[in-house]
């Protein structure tokens, strides 16, 4: 069964047969305006766009400090070098996805 969001957006990218895949958040939180920008740099040859969010004021304070504390975590445990304020709005082409 798919139950949670980072399983349902992985079964649709699973099912997903574009050559191009947008992922973004039901809540709207992100602009899907955005998505024109995702675009352009898929253009010039970019396969991975991710959206960085540059203010999370209406976010609770439980909400801000957790995710601080979760990137953190994530910092110290990856050897990629990670960007903070980076959710699930991305846009990536086939061969990533595939």
């Amino acid at each position: 069964a798919n139950v949670g969001q980072q399983t349902a957006l992985f079964a649709g990218i699973e099912a997903a047969t574009g050559d191009i895949n947008i992922t973004i958040d039901i809540d709207l939180q992100d602009p899907p305006e955005v998505i024109t920008q995702f675009l352009e740099e898929i253009d010039k040859g970019f396969d991975i766009v991710h959206a960085q969010r540059l203010s999370r004021r209406n976010e609770t304070a439980f909400k801000l400090i957790s995710a601080k504390l979760c990137y953190r975590f994530l910092a110290l445990a990856s050897p990629a070098n990670l960007i903070e304020c980076c959710g699930d709005f991305r846009a990536f082409t086939k061969p990533v996805r595939d």
